[in-house]
């Protein structure tokens, strides 16, 4: 599973960016997975902070935690760090990237090649 560590409204909170993850992006802002990875390459601006939110939602979720926090404080908490070019945003942004690349590699190397058969029982 990845994770992310941000230091957000003054504290730090921890992301995962697993299918979970990605799971709760599509079903609450009603998007499939390719429309979330355009808008992430097109429109920044509108959607890291809503992924930033998912991110930190899910995690507290999965910990049974209730939410302390809205989307609405997410972008907040980023524009008093400095807006998209703070270091918080830039590290979120870049474990995305690198989440979303490495799944997609994982799932490209396994195209294509044969099965091994089952045994039969």
């Amino acid at each position: 599973m990845n994770k992310v560590i941000l230091n957000l409204g003054g504290q730090e909170r921890e992301g995962h960016l697993g299918l979970g993850f990605l799971g709760r992006v599509e079903d609450k802002e009603n998007m499939s997975i390719n429309e979330l990875f355009e808008s992430f390459q097109k429109k920044p601006l509108s959607i890291l902070p809503t992924l930033m939110y998912h991110s930190l939602a899910y995690a507290e979720e999965r910990k049974g935690n209730e939410l302390g926090f809205t989307k609405y404080d997410i972008i907040d908490w980023i524009d008093q760090d400095g807006g998209l070019s703070s270091q918080e945003t830039i590290k979120f942004s870049n474990t995305f990237a690198e989440s979303i690349t490495y799944k997609m590699d994982k799932e490209a190397e396994g195209l294509g090649k044969r099965r091994k058969p089952r045994a039969s029982k």
